[in-house]
């Protein structure tokens, strides 16, 4: 029965671990999405999830305010100034939005 309870415990912690690998996947994909619409000149294969955004892929200001914009729409989360700066990668981003839906 002991076995059968860890075995149980493992399947669960598998299928939460991937639900987390999808759910960050599909929060990069909306991520990277909302980039291209600001910035259409980007080609989505040069966005590599942890360059720096602005430094990396030439993205000046506005184009990241409206960046933030985009992403606070989609995501419906409020993002304060001192944060943006956790906003400068993809990965970055996706970390931020999923803690800030865990709230």
């Amino acid at each position: 029965m002991n076995e059968e309870n860890e075995e149980n415990e493992e399947n669960e912690e598998n299928a939460e671990n991937a639900e987390n690998e999808e759910n960050a996947e599909s929060i990069a994909a909306v991520v990277i999405d909302a980039l291209i619409e600001v910035a259409p000149e980007l080609e989505r294969a040069e966005i590599e999830p942890g360059i720096d955004l602005r430094q990396e892929l030439d993205i000046d200001s506005m184009d990241f305010l409206n960046f933030l914009i985009r992403l606070h729409e989609r995501f419906a989360i409020e993002i304060p100034e001192e944060d943006y700066p956790r906003l400068a990668t993809v990965d970055g981003c996706v970390a931020y939005i999923r803690s800030k839906r865990q709230c």
